[in-house]
């Protein structure tokens, strides 16, 4: 007597039958009522295991969650989760959950306890364990990094989960040491940085104006927004407008490739810029379009696919644009940085 499409239960036509259908659609109802409002009210993300807790009623709150986890035994689950789904292998179980033991052993012997807290999660500490690791007990900079992979994982699944904030995360996330070996050069060599000089510039706004294609237009306004603001194409794709203060004509955010957050004092260029892309009223979030605008920014790997394709579409253009100024060299977005600190703009758009 299931109503699939309808997601009840079927009336019927005996009376004392309905009486009761009636009363298991109230109950359905209202059991999902009260499952709607605490997926709307979850603070995090939505994973598998926190629905089914929401389902089965046993649904914790982020603080009686932050209270009752031990950072290492989070870690080792998240590790034994991997493996379970058949992502990893038994050796890499092993050598994670003996990197994660080793985690613990440095704590202890630091802090004199054996729990890790979500509250003891701080750069600090990571920096300090790589510090251990590198002057006690001597180890290289790629075994330091296999050392900090599982626990790296455990702070993702954290922030994923809402048990810890972006500041926190952005802080200690991915933070591995450089591995480049580099080697002393005696020699003093010039390395080349390319930016357009004032002529060039003042030809390319010049073909900026007579423009006729719209798209190679807006991309050349991108170029020449960068020039006024340094940002780079991960920036300027990510641009949201609630980064901009139009009033005191400041624009801050946090920067993609540093995490660090940046405060740019607004020109009258790169503000004649930004109106021009109000009034377009294409996207109600990013300035430039360049992103859909409920593209959530916990999935790394497509917000990167993302810049990375939008970064391919603007070069493509630019470099056209390069050649039709016959520039000895190819004409990029990434090079529009170099102008800001070559020298002063002194042009009219």
């Amino acid at each position: 007597m299931w109503d699939d499409k309808g997601q009840k239960i079927k009336s019927s036509t005996n009376p004392r039958i309905n009486n009761v259908v009636n009363n298991k659609n109230l109950m359905l109802q209202e059991f999902k009522n009260n499952i709607d409002q605490q997926i709307s009210s979850y603070e995090g993300l939505l994973t598998y295991e926190v629905v089914s807790q929401i389902l089965g009623g046993n649904l914790k709150t982020k603080n009686s969650r932050i209270k009752e986890i031990d950072f290492i035994e989070y870690c080792k689950e998240v590790c034994q989760n991997k493996y379970n789904q058949g992502k990893v292998s038994y050796s890499y179980l092993y050598n994670k959950t003996l990197a994660i033991k080793q985690f613990k052993e440095f704590f202890k012997s630091k802090y004199g306890r054996s729990i890790i807290s979500i509250c003891d999660i701080n750069s600090k500490l990571f920096e300090d364990y790589k510090s251990y690791r590198i002057t006690i007990r001597g180890n290289s900079p790629e075994s330091i990094n296999k050392c900090l992979s599982p626990l790296f994982d455990g702070v993702k699944s954290l922030y994923e989960n809402g048990l810890i904030d972006s500041l926190v995360y952005a802080s200690v996330y991915g933070k591995y040491l450089s591995t480049k070996k580099t080697a002393y050069n005696p020699i003093v060599e010039d390395k080349q940085i390319r930016y357009l000089t004032p002529e060039q510039l003042n030809e390319f706004v010049n073909i900026y104006h007579n423009m006729k294609r719209q798209r190679t237009y807006e991309i050349m306004q991108m170029f020449l927004f960068s020039v006024n603001t340094g940002l780079r194409v991960s920036d300027i794709v990510t641009l949201e407008w609630n980064h901009i203060d139009f009033a005191k004509k400041i624009l801050k955010k946090n920067m993609v490739k540093t995490k660090e957050i940046i405060e740019i004092h607004l020109n009258k260029l790169a503000m004649d810029i930004l109106n021009q892309w109000k009034r377009y009223n294409r996207n109600q979030r990013f300035v430039f379009d360049l992103m859909n605008e409920d593209v959530d920014f916990n999935n790394r790997d497509y917000v990167f696919k993302k810049i990375a394709s939008k970064n391919r579409i603007i070069q493509t253009s630019l470099h056209s644009v390069g050649v039709k100024m016959n520039l000895p060299f190819s004409l990029s977005l990434h090079l529009a940085r170099h102008n800001i600190s070559s020298f002063s703009l002194k042009t009219k758009y």
